[in-house]
């Protein structure tokens, strides 16, 4: 079975670079940022080129509440987290 890394700031920069990574190692991967549709071009690519799963969660982790509701739509989706950046 597959492990999955929730990627932090998947929209640009160092996170779109460790969510390449982690797909280049079949690991699945959870894309969150604010910006939904960066976020959806980079799990559709990562999708294609590796052969794993990519699920988008658009978050505002900067927000006051915004852990706590990535936390919800993590567990809402049933997924399991192995490891975070």
């Amino acid at each position: 079975m597959r492990k999955t890394a929730l990627i932090t700031g998947a929209s640009a920069g160092f996170g779109v670079e460790f969510a390449r990574l982690f797909a280049q190692h079949r690991n699945d991967v959870i894309l969150t940022a604010r910006r939904g549709d960066r976020l959806s071009e980079l799990a559709a690519s990562l999708e294609s080129k590796h052969t794993i799963n990519a699920h988008v969660i658009v978050a505002d982790l900067a927000a006051t509440d915004g852990a706590r509701k990535l936390f919800e739509q993590v567990q809402a989706k049933g997924l399991e987290v192995e490891y975070l950046v």
